[in-house]
């Protein structure tokens, strides 16, 4: 499956909604340099993403009020801003065994007691720094555990 922006009005190329669900594998999201995100979630949505290609984006993943979510084996490139977003208490995300590159700030930012977990996860070209955490988020940068 692939998909890519056809309009600079697009925010999200897929957007999960209040206590919504997605699982995305094998899929080539392109953002085609728009200024749009990959995927939003928000509103206790659980979202799983594997096997995936996320490129040309504002941020892949954007995560809010209390929205949970995976990623696994991705490749996540040329983000302008940052990889990953998650605010709010109870948000969540964790990355594991996932390649990282060309981000315009962060790999990984959590605000707003959000939490994020990058897991074994090759991080290149990053412009500012790693992680960014502020009020009371978290970004924590572990190797891949054994299992």
């Amino acid at each position: 499956i692939a998909v890519s922006s056809s309009s600079a009005m697009l925010d999200s190329l897929i957007s999960i909604g209040a206590n919504g669900s997605a699982a995305i594998a094998g899929c080539v999201m392109d953002g085609r340099s728009l200024g749009v995100c990959m995927i939003c979630a928000d509103a206790r949505s659980t979202v799983s993403v594997s096997n995936s290609l996320l490129q040309d984006c504002h941020e892949a993943v954007v995560l809010s009020s209390g929205a949970t979510c995976s990623v696994s084996n991705c490749k996540i490139l040329q983000c302008t801003h940052s990889a990953i977003m998650c605010s709010g208490n109870g948000t969540a995300v964790c990355l594991t065994s996932c390649h990282i590159d060309g981000c315009g700030l962060y790999a990984a930012r959590a605000c707003d007691a959000g939490q994020c977990v990058l897991e074994g996860c090759q991080i290149l070209n990053v412009l500012l720094d790693t992680a960014s955490e502020i009020a009371g988020g978290r970004v924590d940068v572990v190797p891949l555990r054994s299992s």
